[in-house]
This record gives C-alpha cells, sequence and structure tokens, in this order.
C-alpha cells in the first residue's frame, strides 16, 4: 500500500464511528430494533480495517513506523 492510503484508511477508521453515531442520533428511533445492529456494523468495519492496515504495515518491511510530532 503507498503511504496515501495509510492515510486515507486512517481518516476512514476514525470517522466511521462518528459516522454511525450520527445516523444512529438522527435516524435510530426509525430503523428496525433501535439500530444497534448498524451501530455495531460501523464499529465492525472499523475494526477489520484497522486490522487490515496493521498487517500490511506491520508486514510490509519498509522499516519501523515513525511519528514526528511538531511542538507548538
Amino acid at each position: 500500500m503507498a503511504p496515501e492510503t495509510y492515510i486515507q484508511h486512517a481518516i476512514a477508521i476514525l470517522l466511521l464511528p462518528l459516522l454511525g453515531f450520527v445516523t444512529l442520533i438522527f435516524f435510530g428511533k426509525r430503523l428496525p430494533r433501535g439500530g444497534d445492529w448498524l451501530g455495531m456494523s460501523f464499529l465492525f468495519i472499523a475494526l477489520i480495517m484497522s486490522l487490515i492496515v496493521a498487517f500490511h504495515k506491520l508486514t510490509d518491511g519498509s522499516g519501523p513506523i515513525v511519528w514526528n510530532f511538531p511542538w507548538v
């Protein structure tokens, strides 16, 4: 995977639970069983995506994961 792909997947992993929360806030009462399956589906998809990204990053042999944080 390219570095841009990792960033896109990381953003999607962060936003999926938020999207599920917002969907349940606005449409939860109208969904069958209160939409419990929808919230769990979003979390499950985020889990699967994070496992895929972790597996690819740890096995691609590109060296250690380095995170630079510039201080303000």
